[in-house]
């Protein structure tokens, strides 16, 4: 875990700048094109792969180094929807899907973490089948679970769970092996099959939930997954598919980052969002600029990563000409946004914002931040 959490680290930085482009240009040319039309729908799916390749990293991150999960009411029947619509078009066309959606009732649980669990058990199932007439069904429905049903290894209390079922019609698992599935790095498939970790990241996951996870097989007559998460009620916090809905204003901003790339995506999106946005590659660009408008600026936003000095010294700069000057810093998942944070609080720091930037999470910031800004004055 260790040597995962150290790679992931390290490709963090690099991957993360590939993904800013496919996220940030996506996310501007969905306020060009008319909702109603078919391209409007391609960049939402574009958008929608790219948020999950954002998230994997962090999932990465979450299992290597046990974070904090980010815990919603959400319903189980919208993560199977999203995540069937996403692997679609990589299964095999000997492959049929079939989805028996019973319930939409609410579970406690991070999205991105039951998205993975769902797109490792269908991966699963979709490897342990090849032959024409192929069948992976997915299902969603609430099972009252008793005491002599709850697995000794979960601690679970009796009631209303929802229950995932992923079944396939393939080989299936013989039974001599049956004990090792959720092992890390067991796996009954080819070399480059599979890594092993699929099912032992799903099982810690499900029990991080407060669920369980269990599995019925016979070798060559398939294999199903049944995963039960407890029903909680309320209303849900996470939903598919939601407007593509920004905040706008007029502030003036003064962004700073060592990518080209990056830098050129906030200036257009937070332009078509009716800010007037200066930008520079450079902490010593962005110093000069700052030097000879600093009262012509409402707010900057800083990259810890610059190629001449660091994104602190340059913040540090920035408040010795101007205490009160709002800015958001752009924290690496490398620099740890916590501890940036804190270095700069007393400094008057107003928020952090992690790469790959989500065009929406940074605009909802800054609307808040300089509100707040103008209701104090």
């Amino acid at each position: 875990m260790e040597a995962i959490g150290t790679l992931a680290a390290g490709i963090a930085h690099d991957f993360n700048n590939i993904l800013s482009a496919v996220i940030g240009y996506a996310e501007i040319a969905l306020m060009d094109i008319p909702k109603e039309s078919s391209y409007h729908d391609h960049l939402s799916q574009i958008l929608s792969a790219g948020m999950r390749a954002k998230k994997l990293v962090n999932q990465i991150l979450t299992f290597s180094r046990q974070t904090e999960l980010s815990l919603k009411s959400i319903q189980m029947s919208l993560i199977v929807k999203e995540t069937l619509k996403l692997i679609s078009a990589s299964l095999p066309s000997t492959i049929e899907v079939k989805q028996d959606i019973q319930s939409d009732a609410l579970v406690m649980a991070d999205a991105t973490q039951l998205h993975q669990v769902v797109m490792n058990l269908c991966t699963n199932a979709a490897h342990a089948m090849s032959d024409e007439g192929s069948i992976l069904s997915v299902g969603v429905c609430e099972v009252q679970l008793e005491k002599h049903k709850i697995r000794a290894d979960f601690d679970l209390n009796p009631g209303r769970f929802i229950e995932l079922t992923v079944e396939d019609t393939g080989r299936g698992i013989p039974v001599e092996v049956q004990n090792n599935v959720f092992n890390p790095f067991f796996t009954t498939k080819k070399r480059g099959e599979g890594t092993g970790m699929g099912l032992s990241v799903s099982h810690g996951i499900v029990k991080r939930h407060g669920g369980q996870i269990d599995f019925n097989s016979e070798p060559g007559k398939g294999m199903i997954f049944r995963v039960h998460l407890p029903i909680v009620t309320g209303d849900p916090m996470f939903q598919a598919g939601e407007a593509y809905d920004l905040p706008k204003g007029s502030d003036r901003i003064l962004a700073v980052d060592e990518n080209e790339v990056e830098v050129d995506i906030i200036k257009q999106a937070l332009e078509k969002l009716g800010y007037e946005v200066s930008i520079r590659t450079s902490g010593q660009g962005a110093l000069n600029i700052f030097q000879s408008q600093a009262d012509a600026i409402d707010l900057v936003i800083c990259s810890m990563a610059l190629p001449d000095f660091s994104g602190k010294t340059l913040v540090t700069k920035v408040y010795e000409m101007k205490t009160d000057m709002p800015v958001i810093l752009i924290a690496e998942h490398t620099s740890g946004t916590e501890t940036d944070f804190e270095k700069f609080e007393n400094l008057g720091l107003k928020g952090t914002i992690k790469k790959p930037i989500v065009m929406k999470d940074l605009a909802t910031l800054i609307r808040k931040i300089l509100d707040d800004v103008f209701e104090i004055k």
